[in-house]
């Protein structure tokens, strides 16, 4: 009976993910992967199986470009509007779940600039291979100073300001599903640690000349004939 239970609820959630993926314009291939590969986490049951099938789609719209949080929240809304309830928290947990064994890794900056570089791209935005390098030297320099930033975040707004036509962060914004808020306060913060670097590096070579000069001085009085 238990068999027939979870099997009948694998054919709901697999219908589900195909009604919902076809509203999204997805293939629901993708979404059904990732509820299987959940499904080796937990068990099936009527009580995870549209927990599951959230979380499913939530990942699939990740792969998508959008960011987590609104994945989520697009999820919830597509199964709301299908009559199903499931909460927010629960599907947090299960994709926190997910990360910690390693089955969604969390993507790296070297990733990041390859995923917004290949999507740029695609939108006809003119960056070229030097622009990227730019970009990926930039965030280095950076690196111990970035703390616990959104790196999609930070790599958008990298790109923002090494690319050689100014982009609006508005249509950066939409490309990649963003907040442009979010966006222009990665650029700011960017920009913000760039100036302080480069006046620390500034300030530092000047101290260094100014104390190689003085010990010029001293030497050539030292060695000038008394009168």
């Amino acid at each position: 009976m238990k068999g027939n239970n979870r099997y009948r609820g694998l054919r709901r959630a697999e219908s589900l993910l195909d009604a919902l993926c076809l509203e999204l314009g997805m293939n629901s291939d993708e979404a059904k992967l990732w509820f299987f590969t959940l499904g080796k986490l937990i068990p099936c049951t009527r009580h995870t199986q549209y927990t599951m099938a959230a979380a499913a789609l939530a990942l699939t719209l990740i792969t998508h470009r959008y960011p987590p949080r609104k994945a989520v929240m697009l999820s919830l809304k597509s199964l709301a509007r299908k009559g199903v309830k499931v909460h927010f928290g629960k599907v947090v947990r299960l994709l926190a779940l997910l990360r910690s064994t390693h089955f969604l890794p969390r993507p790296s900056l070297t990733e990041n600039i390859e995923t917004v570089y290949k999507h740029l791209r695609e939108a006809g935005i003119e960056v070229d291979a030097e622009v990227k390098q730019r970009v990926a030297s930039l965030l280095e320099e950076l690196r111990p100073r970035l703390g616990g930033r959104d790196p999609q975040l930070l790599v958008i707004g990298a790109f923002y300001l090494e690319a050689k036509k100014r982009i609006s962060f508005y249509y950066l914004a939409k490309l990649f599903n963003r907040s442009p808020s979010r966006i222009r306060e990665n650029i700011i913060f960017l920009r913000n640690l760039l100036y302080s670097i480069r006046k620390t590096k500034t300030e530092t070579i000047t101290s260094h000349a100014d104390a190689a000069a003085g010990i010029r001085t001293r030497v050539l009085r030292r060695g000038r004939p008394a009168s």
